[in-house]
């Protein structure tokens, strides 16, 4: 049976859409059941038709029921699939068991994956398995990866971000940290000198450093790095993040992006694009990728489908300009490839029937229609001693004036059941600050999202009113 209940303060279609899902995967509805029809339910209900349709919609997207034409939805067989829900005990023994557990976690590095089409990505990896199963003489995969998924990853960054690049340029790794440590490997001995954002992500910079490079910081304007400070670093190679730039948010212009490549061109050096964040924009205006505005010369181009998917799928990869795909065919031409044969053929399947473009385009939506909530409930409720500053298509940053130390107001918002995270860890050589803070969104709920903020607000006002009773002692 469906029904609303009342007292719920969920969305109407997410209350709809559990409570079909439920019945679903319990087995108390059958496969081949017909779903009552959009109008009767939404009749039955006392709810919108486009409530219905969005509930209906998510069902879909999931693949636990069919749109028959002219007929209406069906249940779908699920026989062979696993689910497994998660009982209140088995919660609270594993929040008592995680020491960094915050009930009102502003997390950056985790993904919204509640909206992925899991059902439909299993079949995927169903199908890729029983074609591998069926294969009689197994066989490792080509060092750069599964031919059939760079072409459909090709075409993909071509429609997506006007990458140029041929099907044997592009190679698939497992992680773009791993990928960085192979691209860092082509570069010439003698080249080993990088300008790295400050601040930046630290992960990538460890990479550098693990291979023997000398990395020079370089500070991050209002529409990108401070070009003015190439020609004093002399780099061989530029790190960027131009699409989003982390921590701060900020987006290269195009401007600026065409005199970094002249810049490289100029210098003989190569920049390395990471185009994190991309598919994440927020409604601004899309900037092509530098590879794109270079014709591929100079640039190396890193990307990953972690946000787009999953980060437990490891799928990344990098395309290199032509001259290094002859090092790296030399170099790597005993190793073998990292991501599983059957793993990298659901994923271009996946591409290539569109859902990946669709669920892009989804999550996008989905990000978009959070960061104005929370920035909304952010006016609303912090107090005035707090300013945002920057965001990105995850995170928003804020000023936090009264705050003298990051690692003070951190433990003490942590007592009190709210994460939220420092910048200073991201920064080299230029000067942290203290009082500059990451609130991601991604992981929480629309319908979470102001009582977090609510959380946040009245913990900060405490932390405000401390700081200010010590001013006055």
């Amino acid at each position: 049976m469906i029904y609303i209940n009342e007292n719920d303060d969920r969305p109407l279609y997410l209350q709809i859409y559990d409570n079909v899902r439920s019945s679903i995967l319990s087995g108390a509805v059958q496969k081949d059941t017909p779903l009552p029809p959009i109008r009767v339910l939404s009749e039955n209900l006392k709810v919108s038709k486009n409530t219905v349709e969005h509930a209906y919609q998510e069902l879909l997207d999931e693949g636990l029921i069919r749109s028959v034409v002219g007929s209406g939805y069906y249940v779908n067989d699920i026989s062979g699939m696993r689910f497994s829900f998660p009982t209140e005990e088995h919660i609270a023994e594993a929040v008592k068991q995680n020491t960094d557990f915050a009930q009102y976690d502003f997390r950056y590095s985790v993904g919204d994956t509640q909206h992925f089409p899991w059902t439909k990505w299993k079949q995927y990896i169903d199908d890729a398995v029983l074609t591998e199963a069926s294969n009689q003489f197994g066989k490792y995969e080509s060092n750069k990866g599964s031919l059939f998924l760079r072409d459909e990853i090709r075409g993909f960054l071509k429609r997506a971000r006007g990458v140029e690049c041929e099907t044997e340029q592009v190679i698939i790794c497992a992680g773009t940290q791993y990928a960085l440590e192979t691209v860092l490997s082509l570069l010439p001995a003698q080249k080993k000198r990088a300008a790295f954002e400050d601040p930046g992500y630290i992960g990538m910079r460890q990479v550098f450093l693990n291979c023997g490079f000398t990395v020079k910081s370089i500070g991050i304007t209002s529409d990108g790095i401070d070009i003015n400070q190439l020609d004093s670093l002399a780099p061989d190679v530029i790190y960027l993040t131009p699409s989003r730039q982390f921590p701060t948010g900020v987006t290269t212009s195009l401007e600026k992006r065409i005199k970094i490549l002249e810049w490289a061109k100029l210098h003989d050096a190569y920049i390395i694009e990471n185009d994190y964040d991309s598919e994440f924009m927020q409604n601004n205006r899309v900037i092509p990728s530098i590879q794109a505005l270079g014709k591929g010369e100079r640039v190396i181009y890193l990307g990953t489908l972690s946000k787009a998917i999953s980060p437990s799928i490891r799928c990344a990869y990098y395309i290199l300009p032509k001259p290094l795909v002859e090092v790296y065919e030399e170099k790597y031409k005993h190793y073998n490839s990292a991501l599983p044969s059957f793993v990298q053929l659901a994923i271009a399947n996946f591409i290539k029937d569109g859902h990946l473009e669709k669920y892009i385009r989804k999550i996008s939506v989905l990000s978009n229609k959070k960061f104005k909530i929370l920035s909304n409930f952010l006016k609303k409720y912090l107090p005035k001693d707090v300013e945002t500053i920057g965001s990105s298509g995850t995170h928003i940053l804020v000023r936090i004036r009264c705050c003298t130390n990051e690692r003070e107001l951190i433990a003490f918002m942590k007592e009190r059941g709210i994460g939220i995270h420092g910048i200073k860890k991201n920064y080299n050589s230029l000067k942290a600050p203290e009082n500059v803070f990451i609130l991601g969104f991604s992981s929480i709920s629309e319908e979470k999202i102001e009582s977090y903020v609510k959380h946040l607000a009245d913990a900060l006002n405490e932390f405000i009113s401390s700081k200010q009773s010590i001013g006055k002692a």
